[in-house]
């Protein structure tokens, strides 16, 4: 790429209009991203004996900081990657990775390169401005371990090779590294080098020696005063010149290089005080290995005023390449400095930063690759040490663009990100590969940044892999952050027509616990997600307005706002992946008017989907081990495992069971099909070993299992009991397989609720939906408990929580009894009838004002929730008055089995005796402990039974001294759990029978206070 100029004294150029430029042979630029002149060669498409790395995107692992999170490991004499050329060229850039000297010094090594077979030459190689350790702002000290940044770049002229010419990188004899790490390789054809141009003065004429190691300081500061006296610029030839610790001062100047490939300034520190400074045509090394935040050791440095420009310039190894800023004790600030082609690589901090009153200024058509804090920032903020020069002056960063670049890899902080300011803009842009603690791009009131105003842009823009686990905020950022975390964001910010793939997390995350006002989310394509499509944090504050945001691909919800104080406010398409309502085609003689004149806006807290996570994929057949171990390495309580091409996850059973005897307490969350979640806890591990019966554990592989199923086996069965099922039915399944054996596990034992969930594509009715359980060899469908979530694009989530494992199908299946119109308790009992929790007394009858059996609530306590004894229970004799083949004999077996209900002192039940509270209380209570314990070891998740500090409610009812010592506590928590009340304000009627209608308020309350039954 280039430029074309205008140029001359004011009263000139106001008398010239430009009408047309034609340049001809010129080549069109790329539709988004840096035009750049080279070809990059990923390792991972290469020809290779060697050793694929990834993908992987965790943190500290080597193939999450290469491109694409994959590439290549040469360790043995005679690895290779090579690769055919797709245009000629004549040089090559080579990213890798070597390990690191004992010292941290850097270690020298060499790698062989072949062309067409023949052996070209050795490029030379050093992990001296790689490999970082410890925590910010880091050390070359292995001895503090965490080590990171482990890539560099190698950049050579290596002779013109034609096109169709075979490259290839060799681990030989002579190359004693113990690995490379091969991620990429750039190839570009590089025109010959520049010749001064006319009345230039060359710093040779000053004393300066190209190559010769001495430093050039004087030179350079010589050659310019010479040049400002003439009106001209300075000339660098060929070769590498070298500039100690000296900053090196600009205030009006032109300095050009004979290319960005043959002129190298080692050490070079430009220092900019407001003037005009065109710097072009050569590449800076800094040399820097390590960050000194107080350091000046950035590229370029300071003030540049208007008409600045820095073109074509490569920098590599500075801390910033370019911080853009006023100069202590100094007026100036940057304004209108225009940047172009610039490469820039391996840093220790941002790519550039338009900070401190810069304005009017851009960056477009440049590289930034691996820097070590932002790509670009534009960070408006009011730097204290300029009081004495300002006042009480804010100094925000003002009308500044950056579009048309490509930035990769930060492996700090975002790729791009906006920190306040009035009318900046972030255009056409492709961001690539966050490693860590950023996004891909960022608008954020951070840092103590000035407030937004007049209108900031987000358009246009690619973003690829982005996003990543801010370890300060310890939140999982998305590709695109809006943060109101340090004050409210105000001003009118517009992101629109942005593509968002892959993302690590979210799509877009909004965070923070201040204010958003006057946000615009407009023509968003957010395509595959690691987490929800967009996230909202739960402290923030305000609104967004949508129009057009596409989300697919999402592996949790599309959207999830747990925040009561944010909406998004839905217009024309709003989240156009959710459903929308029919629209009203007018009334004849008013055709196609499309619904209402004014269609207005809507608010979303949050549209749902099914619960997930990020995970780690896995090839059909593999196996999930080093994932699960690892993971329970770090620490983690939760370990995400993405289903195979097959639906399943596969685990050595004793990987497992090892995993389960140290972290009995950890969960792992399978994600499958859609988002489907399957939530398998460690600690059921040895009942799947001993139900399978496995003889050799190193052999067994266990099966986690997630899959859509056809209603085709058992519609008609559901239609036969008054049922219509409703979406697909879901199979979630765990098996045991060794040897030539497998075997399925059906249900676990206990009273254990394991969470399985997923999406139906449609809006369920909660007091009409029953989930079912199909068995496909009796051809029975059976209540299981189950939540739903009906979420904003009218989709339903479904949250099964059973000990059973199988196909579960969602079922419309409306029920209601002539007796109870207009009852008080007619919903709830609708409710668990259409659940088939209660039944009837026959002939379309309740009967809610029915006195309740002792047996007749133990069958509706076990029934509700969703409990069997298991094959390890005793079959032997109860109770004196419970005959094994009564209509309630099992269920009263497995109450008492559950520890629910107890008989009396002479050994019977007394089934037909009729309840009292007091009784009911004490069922209810130990019921509520049980499902307590059921769900967090079946979810992981603790079950709050009693918010607040505890009370005395007992004490309250004038009749208190009626209750019996063995039931006190157990009233108590029922009360407190608001599960039952007293039948007055001052008395609890301890002795009072209870009715059918009361028994199922109580059950009603029972199953949703740990959300089995939506309220």
């Amino acid at each position: 790429m280039n430029t074309v100029s205008l140029s001359g004294v004011n009263g000139e150029l106001s008398a010239v209009q430009i009408d047309s430029l034609t340049v001809k042979n010129s080549v069109n630029k790329a539709y988004r991203g840096a035009t750049v002149p080279y070809v990059s060669y990923e390792a991972e498409d290469m020809k290779t004996n060697g050793v694929l790395l990834g993908a992987s995107r965790k943190y500290r692992n080597l193939a999450s900081e290469a491109s694409g999170r994959q590439a290549v490991q040469l360790k043995q004499t005679g690895d290779y990657v090579e690769f055919a050329l797709a245009e000629a060229a004549n040089s090559l850039v080579v990213r890798y990775s070597i390990p690191d000297s004992t010292d941290g010094a850097g270690d020298e090594q060499t790698l062989s390169l072949y062309v067409n077979g023949q052996f070209k030459q050795s490029l030379k190689l050093t992990s001296k401005y790689a490999w970082e350790y410890g925590s910010y702002p880091w050390s070359n000290d292995p001895r503090q371990g965490s080590g990171h940044r482990f890539f560099d770049e190698i950049h050579a002229l290596i002779g013109d090779m034609p096109q169709g010419a075979v490259i290839r990188l060799q681990k030989d004899a002579g190359d004693q590294a113990d690995f490379y790490a091969i991620d990429l390789v750039d190839m570009e054809q590089v025109a010959p080098a520049y010749e001064m141009p006319e009345g230039f003065v060359s710093v040779i004429d000053f004393g300066a020696v190209p190559n010769d190691g001495q430093d050039d300081t004087m030179a350079l500061r010589d050659a310019l005063s010479v040049a400002r006296d003439r009106g001209t610029g300075v000339w660098f030839p060929a070769g590498s010149f070298d500039f100690g610790d000296q900053l090196l001062d600009l205030d009006s100047a032109v300095i050009r290089g004979a290319g960005m490939w043959y002129t190298t300034l080692n050490g070079a520190k430009f220092y900019g005080h407001g003037g005009t400074v065109e710097v072009y045509d050569l590449l800076i090394d800094g040399g820097i290995n390590e960050r000194d935040d107080e350091a000046f050791t950035n590229a370029f440095h300071g003030a540049f005023g208007p008409g600045s420009i820095i073109q074509q310039v490569w920098i590599e190894h500075t801390k910033a390449g370019l911080w853009l800023t006023q100069p202590i004790g100094e007026k100036a600030r940057t304004n209108e400095l225009y940047m172009m082609g610039l490469r820039i690589r391996n840093l220790m901090a941002d790519g550039i930063n338009f900070a401190v009153g810069t304005t009017n200024s851009m960056m477009e058509q440049s590289d930034i690759r691996y820097p070590g804090d932002d790509g670009i920032a534009m960070w408006s903020f009011t730097d204290s040490k300029l009081v004495d020069m300002n006042g009480s002056e804010r100094t925000p960063s003002v009308n500044n663009t950056a579009r048309f670049n490509t930035v990769t890899l930060p492996w700090l902080a975002d790729n791009i990100v906006v920190f306040g300011g009035k009318d900046n803009k972030i255009q056409d842009n492709i961001v690539k590969d966050t490693v860590a603690n950023g996004a891909g791009i960022a608008v954020s009131t951070r840092f103590n940044a000035e407030p937004f105003a007049g209108t900031t842009v987000v358009e246009r823009n690619t973003l690829v892999r982005t996003g990543s686990y801010d370890t300060g905020y310890g939140v999982s950022l998305g590709a695109l952050w809006l943060f109101a975390g340090e004050s409210d964001m105000k001003g009118k910010i517009v992101v629109q027509d942005n593509v968002v793939k892959d993302s690590t997390y979210a799509g877009l995350i909004a965070h923070g616990d201040f204010t958003v006002e006057d946000v615009l989310l407009r023509n968003i394509v957010i395509d595959g997600t690691g987490t929800n499509g967009v996230d909202v944090t739960s402290g923030l504050k305000g609104s967004a307005t949508v129009d057009n945001v596409i989300i697919r691909g999402d592996r949790m919800k599309m959207v999830s706002n747990p925040s009561a104080a944010f909406s998004f406010k839905e217009i024309n398409e709003g989240f156009a992946s959710g459903k929308k309502p029919p629209v009203n085609p007018g009334e004849p003689g008013n055709p196609g008017s499309g619904g209402v004149e004014n269609p207005g806006t809507s608010s979303s807290g949050g549209t749902g989907g099914s619960s997930g996570g990020a995970g780690t994929g896995q090839s059909a057949g593999s196996l999930s081990d080093s994932v699960l171990q690892e993971a329970l390495r770090q620490g983690k309580t939760t370990i995400e495992l993405k289903t195979d091409s097959e639906g399943r996850v596969n685990l050595t059973a004793a990987v497992l069971a090892a995993a389960a005897a140290e972290h009995p307490e950890a969960v792992i969350e399978v994600t499958g099909a859609g988002g489907s979640v399957y939530r398998f806890p460690l600690s059921l591990t040895d009942q799947v070993i001993v139900q399978a019966g496995v003889v050799d554990q190193k052999q067994a592989v266990v099966s986690i299992q997630i899959s859509p199923q056809e209603q085709a086996g058992f519609k008609d069965k559901a239609k036969q009991q008054g049922m219509e099922l409703m979406g697909n039915a879901m199979k979630f399944m765990v098996q045991v397989s060794e040897g030539g054996k497998t075997v399925q596990v059906d249900r676990y034992e206990g009273a254990i609720y394991v969470l399985r969930q997923w999406t139906v594509d449609s809006k369920l009715d909660p007091s009409t939906t029953v989930v079912l359980l199909y068995d496909p060899a009796t051809g029975k469908l059976s209540y299981v408990p189950a939540w739903l979530e009906n979420n904003a694009d009218g989709t339903t989530t479904v949250i099964v929580k059973s000990a059973a494992n199988g196909i579960f199908v969602a079922a419309h299946h409306p029920v209601t009894f002539a007796d109870i119109e207009g009852h008080w308790a007619q919903a709830v009992i609708e409710k668990l009838a259409a659940r088939q929790i209660l039944n009837g007394v026959g002939g379309d009858l309740f009967a809610p004002g029915q006195p309740v059996s002792r047996a007749e609530f133990a069958v509706m306590l076990v029934r509700a929730l969703d409990l069997q004894r298991g094959t390890s229970s005793s079959g032997g004799a109860l109770y004196n008055d419970v005959k094994s083949d009564a209509w309630y004999g099992d269920a009263v077996a497995t109450a008492i089995h559950y520890g629910l209900v107890q008989g009396y002192a002479d050994h019977s039940f007394r089934p037909n005796a009729q309840i009292t509270r007091e009784e009911m209380s004490v069922m209810g209570a130990r019921a509520l402990r049980l499902l307590q314990n059921g769900v967090k070891q079946g979810t992981g998740t603790e079950v709050i039974l009693i918010a607040g500090e505890s009370k005395d409610l007992v004490s309250g009812y004038a009749d208190r001294s009626q209750l019996h010592s063995w039931s006190q506590e157990e009233v108590e928590l029922m009360l407190q759990a608001g599960i039952m009340q007293g039948q007055s304000k001052d008395k609890f009627a301890p002795a009072s029978r209870t009715t059918r209608a009361e028994a199922a308020a109580i059950l009603s309350r029972l199953l949703a206070a740990v959300k089995l039954l939506n309220p």
